[in-house]
């Protein structure tokens, strides 16, 4: 079943600590242009600072202003499942206070937009289906419930998002979950959606 990708909380996370321009000069721009440019590749931060710690060691996956930052290994996953999909710009990532080097971490750009959601059988904020999603501020699948996917319009994909503004829901294949999970990347859960069409969850309720 492929999954919705959410941050996995259980594991010790770290945070940015970036001073407030960089929202303006790279990480909107890196969040919201649709190809990374030479401008914004000067402007990324160097050093990219970070909190300090909560962990023993650094985290192989955590997240800034709605952005992946990984590991080596997990981009290499990631580049092996789907080459030359996303996009990548590594940032040598220093801790603020104490001025410890973590390594490079690799800010990702996912590149697939793909609007599968089925919404008669998805969760949303206010309740399942159609009438829940009518209700609903937020018109997305909530975290908290489950997603619906239409299986014919994922076709071979293996990462995407729903749609490309701030906040959109990532998902994945059941195959890119089991490749994260074999080389022991910490960081990410994966919650297992539902496969059908509009047809299929015509009785589906809470």
């Amino acid at each position: 079943m492929p999954c919705m990708v959410l941050t996995d909380f259980a594991v010790p996370g770290l945070g940015a600590a970036f001073i407030r321009e960089q929202l303006d000069t790279f990480w909107r721009p890196f969040f919201l242009l649709p190809a990374l440019t030479s401008e914004l590749i000067t402007a990324r931060p160097e050093p990219f600072l970070t909190h300090e710690l909560q962990g023993k060691k650094p985290p192989d996956i955590f997240e800034c202003m709605d952005t992946w930052l990984l590991r080596e290994n997990v981009k290499q996953a990631i580049e092996e499942l789907e080459p030359s999909v996303h996009s990548f710009l590594p940032l040598r990532a220093v801790t603020e206070k104490t001025n410890k080097y973590l390594g490079i971490y690799y800010a990702m750009r996912i590149q697939q937009v793909l609007d599968a959601v089925v919404v008669e059988g998805s969760d949303y904020q206010e309740g399942p289906g159609r009438l829940g999603l009518e209700k609903s501020k937020n018109k997305r699948v909530t975290t908290l419930g489950t997603a619906a996917l239409d299986p014919e319009k994922i076709g071979h994909q293996h990462l995407w998002k729903q749609d490309a503004a701030f906040g959109a829901p990532t998902f994945c294949s059941d195959v890119f979950r089991n490749r994260i999970k074999a080389i022991g990347a910490k960081g990410w859960k994966f919650k297992a959606c539902r496969l059908g069409t509009a047809k299929d969850f015509e009785n589906y309720s809470w």
